[in-house]
């Protein structure tokens, strides 16, 4: 027998698994609140959104069509006029203007904003058009078209303006009362 003990093998420390705990918990934490975000864009961007079913494409001239909180009805579409405004206050197109006359109500229960770039037109073969805010606001003189917020209730009426090629035709229109909501389509020819 020697005087010395054996030297016992000790075993290494075990590591602490907490911050192994605190990782996978942070990261659970981080993958819940990103699913819940999703989920409340997709809700947000939803709520209160009312599409009717398009008839056949799209709804026709003098047709109440809805898009979330506005009734819209297009009266007529004039296309093939040179200038809008009057005096010192005129706006040449650059090809021609068509002016699309209608009417937007509010039928949801909070004031909503109607804003002339939410509103697109398309001519044959998917061609797409903006409005023309300059030209629609001096073509609405009397009751701003351009961006009104309207009341519950509420109607505002006027028009919209286009500056499409001379060659061209609006066919239908995607009229939409919030950049992300679905739009309604209205057909104009």
């Amino acid at each position: 027998m020697s005087e010395f003990p054996e030297p016992v093998e000790e075993e290494p420390p075990r590591k602490s698994r907490k911050g192994l705990y605190v990782t996978l918990g942070i990261a659970g934490v981080a993958c819940l609140l990103a699913v819940l975000c999703c989920a409340g864009v997709v809700l947000f961007a939803t709520s209160g959104l009312v599409r009717t079913d398009e008839p056949n494409g799209g709804y026709a001239l003098n047709a109440p069509a809805r898009d979330g909180r506005f009734e819209f009805v297009v009266s007529k579409v004039d296309c093939g006029i040179p200038q809008i405004g009057q005096d010192f206050v005129i706006k040449k197109a650059q090809g021609q203007f068509c002016v699309v006359t209608l009417s937007v109500r509010n039928i949801g229960d909070t004031p909503q904003t109607f804003s002339v770039v939410n509103q697109h037109g398309w001519g044959p073969k998917g061609v797409y058009y903006d409005s023309d805010e300059v030209a629609t606001a001096f073509a609405n003189v009397e009751q701003s078209l351009w961006m009104s917020r309207v009341n519950p209730g509420n109607s505002i009426s006027g028009v919209i303006v286009f500056d499409i090629p001379t060659d061209a035709a609006l066919q239908k229109l995607d009229l939409h009362d919030a950049p992300s909501s679905g739009g309604v389509t209205i057909k104009v020819v």
